[in-house]
């Protein structure tokens, strides 16, 4: 097994692992996961208020790209929107549906990879506390490849952390531009933006999106996040961009 290989296999068994009761993925997922409640209104405001601001309506299908137990899909509960699930986590979707009985859930791999892929297209897809755990630029493209599939005339919504203040990366984190093959995940190894690397993010979405924009999130922001982070907005109306024409795995 070469080593890009064993960190998608540490990051399926991680979140597989850690998933065994509901408390457990509770814990995995947030540390106040119970306390969340307005944070998760907060992002799914946001989110579809981003959606309005350049569609001029609401969205009629929503996934979330790492739903987890479906904290933030719980949040859209009183619309009358469709919200389906991704993760890597097959007893995470369990609980997921428990919790959102009506929606679709699909397993993913940490490339991006389905087994089953939905039938339909989503409007928006929104990708909160996900790839900002996963430290390899080439696995984070192929999850960018696989979410701009789904939203072929949509909009995408990635979150991941931004230190805006050095170029520098402190502990076990990543900075984006690498390609790296840790031994953790969630929060201990990650992938970190740093000035010097926005370009490089522009770059990696500009593969699959014609309009890419940033938003900064500093700590006291509405949604209420306790690090700097950047939200990605990306939007879509040209030809398909053949990912794997132009990129090869780092090994």
């Amino acid at each position: 097994m070469n080593k890009l290989s064993s960190y998608k296999n540490l990051i399926k068994t991680f979140y597989t692992n850690s998933s065994k009761t509901v408390d457990q993925a509770k814990a995995t997922i947030h540390p106040k996961f119970d306390d969340t409640k307005q944070e998760n209104v907060a992002i799914k405001d946001y989110c579809l208020r981003e959606y309005n601001s350049r569609f001029g309506k609401l969205p009629s299908r929503v996934g979330d790209w790492g739903c987890g137990i479906g904290r933030l899909m719980t949040a859209y509960s009183e619309l009358d929107i469709r919200v389906d699930g991704f993760d890597v986590s097959p007893n995470m979707l369990g609980f997921a549906k428990e919790r959102c009985p009506t929606s679709n859930f699909y397993e993913v791999e940490p490339d991006g990879e389905m087994l089953m892929w939905p039938s339909c297209d989503y409007d928006l897809i929104f990708s909160f506390l996900v790839l900002q755990h996963n430290c390899n630029r080439y696995l984070r493209l192929k999850n960018l490849e696989s979410i701009r599939e789904l939203t072929p005339n949509g909009l995408a919504i990635v979150q991941m952390l931004f230190q805006p203040n050095c170029n520098e990366v402190d502990g076990f984190h990543h900075k984006y531009t690498e390609n790296a093959v840790a031994h953790a995940t969630n929060s201990v190894a990650d992938c970190v933006i740093t000035k010097d690397t926005l370009g490089d993010v522009y770059e990696d979405f500009s593969l699959f999106w014609d309009n890419v924009t940033f938003n900064f999130q500093p700590n006291d922001s509405v949604n209420k996040f306790d690090k700097n982070h950047i939200i990605i907005l990306a939007s879509w109306n040209t030809a398909l961009f053949i990912f794997k024409q132009v990129l090869t795995p780092i090994l």
